[in-house]
């Protein structure tokens, strides 16, 4: 696959985010409470991206410190062609070159914490438009009581405990013809 393809297809699934007029991105989600209890860790993950019909690897590299989050998203020879670090004040979103500089990083940040972060680290979410519906190990992303996405396979706990290894994340989009299969390769706690 060409560069270009992939930088094009990069944007398609991370501009899947936006539903319609009606519906906020997910990069309008609130940020999940942080406290700290959730903390330190490391994962990759191979991510399998089904979308319009055609599937797609990446690689992804995340981290949780006392400092925040970061994400790296890497082609399958392993560049990188994403960094994102959340230090709970601002992002400093990294971009190598040839990808638009309109991706809303944001967005693949948000699904990470909907996939990993504690359920009660979300209760922020009264008040707004969103809401998350948490059940065994699904849970299902509302915006104005419409389904966005469902996250199936998550293992719900009050702190972070490891997960299995080659543990499987399933992301579906309502909106979209979009799912994503996260598979945990390694996890180390720091």
């Amino acid at each position: 696959m060409s560069r270009l393809r992939l930088s094009l297809f990069i944007v398609s699934v991370l501009l899947s985010g936006c539903i319609s007029r009606e519906v906020a991105t997910l990069a309008s989600l609130p940020s999940p409470l942080d406290d700290n209890s959730f903390c330190c860790w490391q994962a990759t993950q191979k991510l399998t991206i089904d979308f319009d019909g055609q599937q797609h690897q990446l690689l992804a590299a995340m981290a949780k410190t006392e400092q925040g989050t970061s994400i790296a998203i890497l082609d399958p020879l392993g560049r990188r062609l994403l960094s994102i670090q959340d230090d709970g004040k601002e992002l400093d979103i990294k971009k190598t070159r040839g990808l638009p500089e309109d991706i809303p990083a944001e967005l693949l940040l948000r699904i990470a914490q909907l996939s990993w972060w504690p359920g009660q680290l979300w209760e922020n979410l009264s008040g707004t438009n969103w809401s998350l519906d948490i059940d065994g190990g699904q849970r299902l992303l509302k915006y104005n009581k419409r389904n966005i996405i469902r996250i199936s396979g998550v293992k719900e706990t009050s702190s972070m405990q490891a997960p299995e290894p080659s543990s499987i994340i399933t992301v579906q989009h309502y909106q979209r013809a979009l799912k994503i299969i996260i598979t945990t390769e390694q996890w180390q706690q720091l």
